[in-house]
């Protein structure tokens, strides 16, 4: 394969194919159909899409006086205006709004999904918004857009919401059904250790107390201190709060040649 004959294309106002869509948004909620509708004007759902570029088809949306909130939103959010004179500042919660601007709240929640300079204002005229179901733009001949239809492209290319997030958790690069894996057998339980030595004890410095933190981790007879290792001290130390390396090459030593006698 030469893939030196492939070449990234870019779209531009000569070859952008713009399509026509509808949306029934009675009972959807405002923000997942904002978001779906924004990505459709951006263009984002086509293969060709270029950031700087008109590239998105237009969506005509009915019913937007009966999109919901979840929650207790419908009271409790607030959409600010104000006058731009002194205490010209007032709020409206999304109940007032829906009854008094009934395509305000989708339309505000579209707006704010679009990029903030003049290639977002040029994308929110290709949106048209009606309180009602009746459109007058018929001789487009829209098609019908199905609400959820990118998140069901996704999860049927990979697989269940479960598969999902358990790829995104492990980072997986290729994301595929997850197969049952095979039953590995129970781990045997570990025998503990019994304290029956008293070597520590003739080691300079280490005390009762301290003589029993050790036996819990596993150090219980010279040939348990002579066979530790730097690396394990230091997991000791930083783990335990320990003494000093210095301290437990001492004890190592004293251990040799208790062992040696």
């Amino acid at each position: 394969m030469n893939t030196l004959s492939y070449k990234t294309v870019s779209a531009n106002k000569s070859t952008v194919v713009k399509k026509w869509y509808v949306i029934d948004a009675e009972g959807e909620i405002v923000g997942r159909l904002a978001s779906e509708i924004a990505r459709v004007l951006r263009g984002k759902h086509k293969a060709d899409f270029t950031p700087h570029v008109d590239c998105g088809d237009n969506v005509i949306v009915l019913n937007a006086d009966k999109i919901r909130l979840t929650g207790k939103k419908m009271s409790a959010k607030e959409y600010v205006f104000y006058s731009g004179y002194p205490s010209g500042r007032r709020t409206v919660i999304a109940k007032d709004i829906l009854r008094k601007r009934p395509i305000y709240a989708l339309e505000h929640a579209i707006k704010g999904m679009l990029p903030k300079n003049k290639l977002g204002a040029e994308l929110f005229r290709n949106l048209f918004v009606y309180a009602d179901k009746t459109h007058p733009h018929e001789a487009q001949q829209p098609a019908v857009w199905e609400v959820g239809k990118f998140e069901r492209v996704v999860i049927n290319s990979i697989g269940s919401k479960k598969d999902l997030l358990a790829a995104a958790k492990i980072g997986a690069k290729s994301l595929k059904p997850a197969t049952p894996a095979a039953k590995s057998p129970a781990p045997k339980a570990s025998v503990k250790k019994v304290e029956t030595s008293d070597d520590l004890k003739r080691l300079n410095g280490v005390g009762p107390a301290f003589e029993r933190k050790l036996n819990e981790l596993g150090v219980i007879t010279f040939a348990d201190m002579a066979a530790l290792t730097d690396a394990k001290i230091e997991t000791l130390e930083q783990t335990y709060n320990l003494t000093s390396m210095e301290e437990w090459h001492k004890w190592q030593d004293q251990s040799r040649e208790f062992m040696n006698q």
